[in-house]
């Protein structure tokens, strides 16, 4: 009977530690993911300070036509930043001197 009951035991307790577990194959969906525009964010300083630091014109080389994307952490948020290549060359060209010290 002890043995039976250490056997449920140790079963419940690793069901509860298999429960627990993360899956590496499964990362967790970024639900607060904030889309907004180039123009958008522009208009929030914290925001544009946290764009220096964290995006480089680097995510411009594959030359397109279409909208370029950054993403920014920011207030414990994620925000996805979209514009055109000009406008993203505009922002990167107008960096401020505090920025380029960081």
């Amino acid at each position: 009977m002890k043995t039976l009951k250490s056997i449920l035991i140790a079963t419940i307790v690793s069901v509860a530690f298999m429960s627990f577990a993360e899956n590496p194959a499964h990362p967790p969906k970024e639900n607060n993911v904030i889309k907004i525009t180039l123009d958008e964010a522009l208009t929030d300083p914290g925001l544009v300070c946290a764009m220096y630091q964290q995006l480089t014109p680097v995510m411009l080389k594959p030359e397109g036509n279409g909208l370029y994307f950054g993403r920014v952490k920011y207030k414990f948020e994620i925000f996805e930043i979209r514009g055109t290549r000009d406008g993203w060359i505009l922002f990167f060209r107008e960096r401020p001197k505090s920025a380029h010290d960081e």
